[in-house]
């Protein structure tokens, strides 16, 4: 069911272009990377000028900035509406599954911005997201213009904290030592992986986790 806000025209018209921009990007790169393609090219497949896509991402790697900020406001609405799971870690398990049926559209992508962390801190203030985009974005998902987007680092810590508050994890674990831990595998893994076997990091995610979340628990005793 589309959800139906006040919003402005003004408001619709911008989320409509930021979204197709990013749209448009993704498309892209599934043949080449974002150094290969042209803020042009992006323009002409929106029918925009250059001036106006820069008044919307500085830079043009904003663009992945804003598909992972994107991406943690839906798996967060998923794993807290479509799920009622009886631990933590199933929770961020859930987090990993989603991520690689992502991955399935498109690693190249992932590695993309694997690439752009790696040699830049990225700027969260510079792109923001609007409840005009969220709801355009997600038009099916009830209530996801009240969530309040947490900046992409931050994704397991609320999962962490609860875990730790109820006995999963030892109550002396540092959260953001195991946040760091769960980073690692999240990037690590489809770093690793080669194109043809984009299948495997659903599987490979899975193992990790256990064995990570396992000798948390042991370590802590």
């Amino acid at each position: 069911m589309t959800q139906n806000l006040d919003l402005t025209l003004r408001e619709k018209k911008a989320a409509n272009v930021k979204l197709g921009l990013l749209m448009a990007a993704s498309k892209r790169m599934l043949e080449k990377s974002l150094d290969e393609i042209s803020v042009k090219e992006l323009c002409d497949d929106v029918m925009i000028s250059e001036g106006t896509f820069f008044n919307y991402f500085p830079k043009k790697t904003d663009l992945l900035i804003y598909y992972v900020q994107l991406w943690s406001v839906e798996v967060s609405w998923k794993v807290t509406h479509e799920y009622n799971f009886p631990t933590q870690f199933e929770y961020i398990r859930e987090i990993f599954r989603l991520t690689a049926e992502k991955f399935q559209q498109g690693l190249k992508i992932m590695k993309e911005i694997i690439a752009l962390f790696a040699v830049a801190e990225p700027n969260y203030e510079t792109i923001k997201l609007s409840k005009a985009e969220l709801v355009q974005a997600f038009p099916n998902f009830k209530g996801i213009d009240e969530i309040e987007p947490l900046p992409f680092y931050q994704t397991f810590d609320p999962f962490l904290k609860e875990a730790i508050q109820k006995g999963e994890l030892p109550s002396n674990t540092d959260y953001h030592l195991v946040a760091l831990g769960l980073w690692s595998i999240f990037f690590g893994v489809p770093l690793l992986m080669p194109i043809e076997k984009v299948e495997m990091v659903s599987y490979l995610y899975t193992i990790q986790l256990e064995i990570f979340w396992n000798g948390l628990k042991i370590e802590n005793k």
